[in-house]
């Protein structure tokens, strides 16, 4: 009995240090795993910052790599010293904010709408998805045609209702405009698909007793399912606002930028000058200014979005 007695002990004893060698070996397995993607992510993140604050207080031509001079902040003065520079800020920040105004607008209005389950409305959710499935490529080249004042679609409707012949893209006074409808009509069916994902979460409950209150269609969305979703719009504001400030190739292939400067954007310069001029620390300088207004941009829409709602 003694001798039963002291094995239990000893059993109970010896649990404990049994315990931490198993989570040391898990713990050892685990970092076995995750070393290998860790350092690759931290090559393929950390070590392109680095470089590229490297390179942005240096005089780095793309043609003499060799050649290199460190000119300490000069890039970044001469940038704030440039008109053009602070035009193009104010330019990149009207299309990224305008898009998403549109974007989160548009999108939030078709969920309602399309959000129920009646019969043909499955077929229009899914018609309405097939923007995000394109390439910006494609778009681009897609609405470049459309806005031709030759063979363009808009144009041919246009004469149809008796207007005036306009060169949108050619237009100071539209190409901005017209680029961003292209944008918009890219990106909203993102917003629509993960409003409907949410609005669906919502409990049919709350719902149908707001309606048996006698709440609208539109006061249930004002009231009800705005507050609900907020999370979810913050997701989808944050995600279509960075992609919005760092969109190159929608008006690259529309506009490159012109004409003159009116559709010139930060992501623009950073492309004319790194591989126009081939003044790479400029380029990466711009690069950095932009990355800096992206959290900056970030971090105000999500203050914004995260404050109570009685506020």
């Amino acid at each position: 009995m003694l001798d039963g007695t002291s094995a239990a002990k000893g059993a109970a004893t010896a649990t404990p240090a049994g315990d931490r060698w198993g989570q040391q070996r898990d713990s050892a397995i685990a970092f076995k795993f995750l070393a290998g993607p860790v350092v690759f992510l931290l090559l393929i993140t950390v070590y392109p910052l680095v470089f590229a604050v490297w390179t942005s207080l240096r005089s780095y031509w793309l043609f003499a790599p060799d050649r290199t001079e460190f000119v300490g902040l000069e890039n970044y003065l001469s940038l704030f010293n440039d008109s053009l520079f602070g035009e193009t800020v104010i330019r990149t920040t009207v299309y990224a904010g305008g898009s998403l105004v549109l974007q989160l607008g548009l999108g939030y209005c078709l969920a309602l709408l399309l959000s129920h389950d009646h019969w043909g409305f499955g077929v229009l959710r899914m018609l309405l998805v097939v923007p995000v499935l394109l390439t910006p490529a494609v778009v681009a080249l897609m609405w470049f045609y459309m806005y031709d004042p030759n063979i363009g679609i808009i144009q041919f409707l246009g004469s149809a209702l008796h207007l005036p012949v306009r060169p949108w893209l050619s237009d100071v006074g539209t190409a901005m405009a017209a680029v961003m409808v292209a944008n918009v009509w890219e990106w909203t069916p993102f917003a629509f698909l993960v409003f409907v994902a949410g609005i669906k979460s919502v409990s049919p409950e709350i719902l149908e007793a707001a309606r048996v209150d006698g709440a609208g269609a539109w006061a249930i969305g004002r009231h009800i399912l705005l507050p609900l979703l907020r999370p979810v719009i913050a997701v989808v504001a944050l995600l279509l606002a960075i992609d919005d400030l760092k969109g190159f190739d929608l008006i690259f292939v529309m506009t490159s930028g012109g004409p003159g400067v009116s559709t010139y954007t930060l992501p623009i310069m950073i492309w004319n000058q790194g591989f126009g001029s081939y003044q790479m620390g400029t380029a990466c300088a711009v690069a950095l200014v932009l990355l800096v207004i992206i959290n900056l941009f970030v971090w105000a829409l999500k203050n914004v979005l995260q404050r109570p709602a009685a506020q």
